[in-house]
């Protein structure tokens, strides 16, 4: 079981965030650049508004999008990805804009009480195909945050197999990933320790807010 948090923990997140230089939305996504990256987040409205810009940065120009976010999470993605001027209905119609219940995927892909990379490939990558073929330019973002809804215990070591999931995917498709996770999933001491775990599946790391 994870040792609760302490004050010295402060320190150590200012020191592993250090490690990651301040970066512009354009790093987080350029249309058919594609990246796999991480935003760790106390506020989820900090989260919200880098969603909303790298979505509406991508439908604008013709890509197509896949939201997997926690259930109560979605009717606020997707106001204000309308915000930017795009009308999810039409997209949705279209094929280029998705939304896949968070919690509703992680069961799919899950055996037992494991991640199962077969169930992964099949469930994930036939999202992933749907929606390139349905992109004007070839282009598919995803948003997901399917470890959020479940219990802390156990969920670093979790977050490093299901990055490994997505990164071995991402092998043999073209796409852009961007990961979300809450630091008070990561406060204990024990996860601490590993945390850089998690960034180095990524290829860029935005810093929770201070």
């Amino acid at each position: 079981m994870s040792r609760p948090s302490d004050p010295s923990n402060a320190a150590r997140l200012r020191s592993t965030w250090a490690r990651f230089p301040e970066l512009s939305r354009r790093a987080y996504y350029t249309p058919i650049k594609h990246q796999h990256f991480v935003q760790f987040y106390s506020d989820f409205d900090t989260v919200l508004e880098t969603i909303a810009w790298v979505a509406a940065e991508a439908l604008q120009h013709g890509g197509s999008v896949i939201m997997m976010p926690l259930a109560a999470h979605l009717g606020a993605i997707e106001r204000s990805v309308s915000g930017n001027g795009l009308d999810i209905g039409e997209l949705r119609e279209s094929g280029r804009y998705a939304a896949i219940d968070a919690a509703s995927m992680l069961t799919r892909i899950m055996k037992g009480i494991s991640l199962d990379a077969a169930k992964f490939r099949e469930s994930v990558g036939a999202a992933i195909t749907a929606a390139r073929d349905r992109s004007i330019n070839g282009d598919v973002v995803v948003f997901e945050e399917m470890l959020e809804g479940q219990s802390a215990l156990g969920y670093q070591h979790d977050a490093n197999a299901l990055e490994a999931l997505w990164n071995g995917i991402g092998a043999g498709e073209q796409f852009t990933l961007f990961c979300a996770y809450r630091m008070r999933n990561l406060a204990s001491n024990d996860e601490l320790d590993n945390l850089l775990e998690i960034c180095a599946q990524h290829s860029l790391v935005v810093p929770a807010e201070s």
